[in-house]
């Protein structure tokens, strides 16, 4: 009787389980920009379940999952490595906080990775409820012509590219049905408006590169359906059009400030957001020369610009900046050599290349599906992090490893089910 009662309780306590994993997956992308502190709330909450299975999941899990999850403990080691050698502590141990987040990857991938051949829809369901929603608070949230979010304008306009993004792949690749696709296809032209919004160049500068991904896995996927292939394309033009047109004011002045910005700059006329950008990318390179292999410290950027300013004025505009406005060259100036590659090795090489071996996994859908939109992911947030450091915001980075350890686990289930 008493061992009955406890099967029963395993059996209550596993479906509880299952279902709250599906339904914080599924608020994920439609809180993680509009509510605040929503997403990492969710991202905490699914670690701590996660823990409590740690050990038993970790032997079940292949070789090449293994390797991206040390990956990320890696490369959170080396930050940590990275806090010690820090003169500002305080703003080291900051930064960090946000970094530790690839550690709390593992145990929500060993979470979802339960329940990923049918996370993947609760997803979907989230990314269409997305775009209306992230449309509306756009609108309630404008100040000075500019959406912004439950944050600030960079956060918002990238995640709403974020969605757009993988919205779109998913009417493409998911073949979920025509009403799926539709509410998909118009999820994704809204939360395109939305980033259009929000006026991030920044984030605008991965539609080029987006585009031509969408037109190459379109004459991949469709090369032997005509119909679906001219469908497919047609979409896509639709889409990057009608965002693009119905947003032109806003888009002309926001690059036409760039370039006279850009001119100034070489002109020796520091001013507008991109030359003062230009100057904080020099003064990182400054930094890295003076400590090229270690760095000087995650967090220090801020203490060696005030201590450059003090010996060349030209920085002296820039010395109450914190950071270096750029993910790649703040890396380098803080983290050395040895850090700027175990980024890119472990927070980006690792999975993209198994998202693009996964590509021409023609004969599962889902897994090309979630392959594409991982390299899409991926490919955003290294465009991205150009000209911002997402790493020093919570919600970037909490977006961008719940993003990748979600279409990760499901490839991975899904295999699994194929082999058995």
């Amino acid at each position: 009787m008493f061992m009955n009662t406890i099967a029963g309780f395993k059996s209550t306590a596993a479906v509880a389980e299952k279902w709250l994993v599906l339904a914080l997956v599924c608020l994920f992308p439609v809180v993680m920009g509009t509510i605040e502190s929503a997403a990492s709330t969710i991202f905490i909450l699914l670690s701590l379940v996660g823990l409590l299975t740690i050990y038993k999941d970790w032997r079940l899990i292949a070789s090449w999952e293994k390797a991206i999850l040390y990956g990320f403990m890696l490369f959170v080691g080396y930050q940590l490595f990275s806090v010690l050698m820090s003169d500002d502590s305080n703003r080291a141990w900051h930064r960090f906080e946000k970094v530790v987040r690839f550690l709390l990857a593992v145990p929500i991938y060993l979470l979802i990775r339960r329940y990923a051949d049918v996370a993947y829809r609760a997803l979907l369901i989230g990314l269409i409820v997305s775009g209306p929603v992230m449309l509306w608070v756009a609108f309630e949230t404008m100040e000075g012509g500019r959406a912004i979010g439950a944050y600030n304008y960079i956060v918002y306009g990238d995640f709403s590219l974020m969605v757009c993004l993988s919205a779109l792949s998913a009417a493409l690749l998911a073949g979920r049905g025509r009403w799926m696709n539709f509410m998909l296809l118009v999820s994704a032209m809204l939360t395109l408006y939305t980033s259009l919004l929000t006026q991030t160049r920044g984030a605008w500068l991965v539609l080029p590169f987006a585009f031509l991904l969408f037109v190459w896995i379109c004459i991949k996927r469709y090369q032997g359906n005509k119909r679906n292939w001219i469908l497919g394309g047609t979409l896509i033009i639709a889409l990057s059009a009608g965002g693009a047109l119905t947003t032109t004011d806003i888009f002309q002045d926001r690059a036409q400030n760039a370039v006279v910005s850009w001119d100034q700059y070489w002109e020796g006329t520091i001013e507008g957001s991109i030359g003062l950008r230009f100057l904080k990318w020099e003064a990182a390179i400054e930094h890295w020369q003076a400590h090229p292999l270690i760095g000087s410290g995650i967090g220090d950027y801020w203490l060696d610009t005030k201590e450059l300013a003090a010996k060349e004025p030209r920085f002296r505009v820039i010395e109450e900046y914190t950071e270096a406005h750029s993910l790649y060259f703040e890396v380098l100036a803080t983290t050395g050599l040895i850090g700027f590659l175990l980024l890119i090795w472990a927070v980006f090489f690792q999975p993209f290349r198994y998202f693009w071996q996964r590509i021409y996994d023609s004969g599962n859908p889902i897994v090309q599906y979630l392959a594409f939109d991982g390299v899409l992911i991926i490919a955003a947030v290294m465009i991205d992090g150009i000209s911002q450091n997402w790493l020093s915001r919570n919600p970037l980075t909490t977006a961008y490893i719940f993003f990748l350890v979600l279409f990760l686990t499901g490839i991975a289930r899904l295999e699994c089910s194929k082999q058995n």
